[in-house]
């Protein structure tokens, strides 16, 4: 249900995200004009951007812990903030497994979303934020995505249930969203309200945080000896365990979950599908998959030699390289210390490539994305709705300034320095799919090149690959609202997301078929009457819906074939030795 708060919310955020992002001086004014007319009435304004108001005290109690949320009358939720799902990660805990969380015997408040996981900035967000600080400091505002904001003890999720839902006994449809961030930083919130309320409140969502940077995805020879490796992707596994066994005291059914990711959330999820830790006792932790933009940085063996240098770096930086438990002197040292670690590393790496990430340890991740789809049949028991962006990699590729030609020897240039395993006969094989005489005809011919190579290998075609491989049981979108990279089409997900404006009918279309795979593993029953019928990716149809807006801000929905894209792919999917993706 829309109402007027809700497009004065998608208003003022519009304008607020313009200003932001674009520069524009007459934005900012709109924004300002628009920010003294919600201060301009206190009462409302908070309700709407700020603390819940409500005096209901809706309480579930699990053993000896009462879990006590509070409801979010505006949008007619109830949220169960900061519930932890494992023990302690911080401290002496550092670089161990996830354990079960102890049990609280009393009261747990669940008033407020819980404390994210220390931010690992990367590099690419000088960007977007140039006044960012030179060091990381834990003193920031938490609210940013600083190094050094957040905190060690963030193994915790929230809860968002339809008001009423958990005294009716209800079993609702459960969406899990793993957010991303390039495995380096994560949004702080996730507010599904306008999501669930799009979905006739249909629907229980839950928020879970996993480790980031070194903290969650240390590689090297002594990382994988002990057992250590891809902690965020156990972080993950350990939530969804959490969800099985405890999601029906909130009205949810632990029968019939989905997994929702964006960007390197949604990398997750298609791992974790191809890995035995999809089951718990021979029964699935989820059903379905949303992947929003599948980020897959190069999968390395967790023993290379670059991951191992990562780690004797991280070691020498803060007095372990001697030790002989570098892991356990590494569980020694203040959180200050080792974030310094982790920051020096970071910003010493090329513009835009992030250097913690999954590695292959054979276990949590098994292998590229493309080789396991090829040669891996997919889950009969899992659905799939996953889409790219028309934009993907525009955060992660210098400036148009930088690469002023399409020239051959240009893009070769830059695909010898991100793509270092890639042969020189390969790339040259690969440039006659990305034609220089078609790019020339353009604005900004060099960077435009290179930004289609590289969403490509890191995004497009993994989730291409993914898509293809369930065939039958998957359907794909195209999202092509400007700007289009990665993670613009977070704004629709969030209740204080920056809407596009006078967008309405957009932020209905977009959230009802995302909302109709959670609640029926199809996105047709609960479509909007714009969508067409949405046909499954299956051989003989590879129809993507593409969502946009016209020039005047209209949706527009509509089902086109993207043959460039098959063929692009089908010649990276040839190389994929070179290039582990």
């Amino acid at each position: 249900m829309r109402t007027k708060v809700f497009d004065f919310v998608a208003r003022y955020s519009a304008y607020r995200y313009s200003a932001i992002m674009v520069g524009s001086s007459a934005m900012a004014a709109a924004a300002a004009s628009l920010l003294a007319l919600a201060s301009s009435n206190l009462v409302f304004a908070d309700q709407i951007f700020f603390e819940p108001i409500n005096n209901t005290v809706p309480i579930v109690t699990i053993g000896n812990t009462a879990y006590r949320g509070v409801d979010r009358d505006l949008y007619s939720t109830t949220l169960f903030g900061g519930i932890p799902y494992a023990d302690t990660v911080a401290g002496t805990s550092r670089l161990t497994v996830a354990q079960d969380p102890q049990e609280l015997a009393g009261e747990h408040d669940g008033s407020k979303p819980g404390a994210f996981c220390t931010q690992s900035w990367a590099p690419f967000t000088f960007a977007l934020r140039p006044t960012l600080p030179p060091r990381p400091d834990f003193s920031g505002d938490p609210t940013t995505y600083f190094s050094g904001s957040g905190s060690e003890e963030c193994l915790t999720l929230d809860i968002y249930v339809p008001q009423g839902a958990i005294q009716r006994g209800a079993k609702l449809p459960v969406q899990v969203f793993i957010p991303g961030g390039g495995y380096a930083i994560t949004p702080t919130l996730n507010e599904p309200d306008t999501y669930i309320g799009m979905n006739d409140h249909g629907f229980v969502s839950v928020f879970p945080r996993y480790r980031l940077g070194a903290y969650g995805l240390l590689g090297g020879s002594e990382m994988l000896a002990a057992n250590l490796t891809n902690l965020a992707m156990r972080d993950i596994i350990t939530a969804m365990k959490w969800v099985k066994f405890n999601i029906e005291h909130f009205g949810g059914d632990p029968n019939h979950v989905v997994m929702e990711g964006a960007s390197a959330g949604a990398g997750a999820i298609m791992y974790l599908s191809q890995t035995e830790h999809f089951y718990h006792d021979d029964e699935p932790l989820w059903h379905g998959m949303i992947g929003n933009l599948v980020y897959s940085p190069p999968l390395l063996r967790c023993d290379h030699p670059s991951l191992q240098e990562q780690f004797d770096r991280v070691s020498r930086s803060v007095g372990c390289a001697t030790a002989s438990d570098k892991i356990a002197c590494l569980r020694k040292v203040s959180s200050q210390r080792f974030l310094e670690a982790n920051y020096e590393i970071l910003v010493t790496n090329l513009f835009g490539v992030l250097p913690f990430g999954p590695c292959v340890d054979e276990d949590w991740i098994l292998s590229s994305p493309n080789t396991l789809n090829q040669e891996q049949k997919p889950r009969k028991s899992l659905k799939l709705l996953a889409g790219s962006h028309v934009r993907s990699a525009v955060p992660f590729i210098p400036g148009p300034a930088n690469y002023p030609s399409a020239s051959d020897d240009v893009l070769l240039g830059w695909m010898r320095l991100y793509l270092p395993s890639l042969s020189e006969a390969s790339a040259k094989a690969i440039l006659k799919f990305y034609d220089a005489g078609v790019y020339a005809k353009k604005e900004n011919a060099g960077y435009e090149r290179m930004l289609d190579v590289y969403s490509d290998v890191q995004y497009n075609c993994p989730t291409y690959w993914w898509t293809e491989a369930y065939g039958e049981d998957a359907w794909k979108f195209l999202y092509a609202v400007p700007p289009g990279f990665d993670s613009a089409d977070l704004q629709w997900f969030t209740t204080n997301g920056p809407y596009t404006p006078n967008a309405p009918d957009f932020l209905e279309d977009f959230l009802r078929a995302k909302g109709s795979f959670i609640r029926y593993l199809d996105p047709n029953p609960g479509r909007t009457g714009r969508i067409p019928e949405w046909k499954s990716f299956k051989a003989g149809n590879r129809g993507e819906m593409v969502f946009n807006l016209d020039a005047w801000g209209a949706s527009v929905p509509r089902i086109l074939n993207i043959p460039n894209q098959k063929v692009r792919c089908d010649a990276w999917k040839k190389i994929t030795k070179e290039v582990p993706y």
